[in-house]
This record gives C-alpha cells, structure tokens and sequence, in this order.
C-alpha cells in the first residue's frame, strides 16, 4: 500500500510510505473512523438513525437551474457505496440522496 505518508512530530515525509498489512486491520482502521464521526456518535447518543455523507464523499447542491428548492446530495462515489454496503452493512439513506444511514447498533 502506497498511499499513507510517513508522520513524525515534525511534519510529513513528501515520499509515500510502503507498509505492510491485511484487509482485516484496513477496515478495523475504517471501522473506528466510522465510529468517529459525527453521525455515528449523535445517532448513538440519540438511538436514532442518522444520515450523513460516508467517509471519503461529499454532498453538493443540486442545480438550482434545474430543480426549485436544492438539495445537499451525494452523487458519484458509486464504488464506496458499494464497499460500505458489502463490508459494513451500511445502507443508503431512504430519501434518495446518496447519504449513508448511521445505525446506533452499528458495530464491526
């Protein structure tokens, strides 16, 4: 894997860093900035369900040209929906616009 920079105290090497590792401890990486963002700590505290863009997408408004009253939506990222539904069971929201459901009994 190629893509973490090596940090020290004093900044960010400018070459990435190879290290060596499985996919288990990948998504246990994942998995606790899941359990770090904010939708998934206000969905535990509440016991609700929250929605909120999943980690490493956006949302932006819809065109206001072609639609009345915009919206914030996620849109593309087709690939990261995927792999939050297969490897964390995490659903998109009801309402269509692309967020992720954060489930208070969300675990690994």
């Amino acid at each position: 894997m190629n893509f973490i920079n090596k940090c020290t105290g004093s900044g960010c090497a400018t070459k990435p860093t190879v290290i060596d590792t499985d996919f288990k401890k990948i998504k246990a990486f994942i998995c606790d900035g899941i359990n770090n963002t904010y939708a998934a700590v206000i969905a535990k505290a509440s016991g609700r369900n929250t929605f909120a863009a999943l980690l490493g997408t956006y949302a932006t408004y819809e065109d206001s040209k072609t639609v009345r009253d915009p919206l914030m939506k996620v849109e593309g990222f087709s690939t990261f929906k995927t792999f939050y539904d297969l490897h964390f069971s995490m659903k998109l929201d009801p309402a269509g616009l692309g967020y992720g459901t954060y489930s208070p009994s969300f675990s690994c």
